[in-house]
């Protein structure tokens, strides 16, 4: 039960703080560019992930 309301806890903690930052001009830049390094990073993984697939498969 704890650990459910730490984690509960920090999820509201990062709510917060994602709010905050975005209320100021150099917060949204901020966030606009982790957002597209994220969706940069995480194109990464699927065709790194795409590519080892196909490797196994062929062989």
């Amino acid at each position: 039960m704890k650990n459910i309301f730490l984690l509960a806890l920090g999820v509201a903690a990062g709510v917060a703080a994602y709010r905050l930052i975005q209320l100021t001009p150099e917060g949204k830049s901020a966030i606009e560019d982790f957002e597209a390094r994220l969706g940069d990073f995480s194109q990464a993984v699927k065709d790194g992930y795409n590519s080892r697939d196909t490797e196994l498969r062929d062989s």
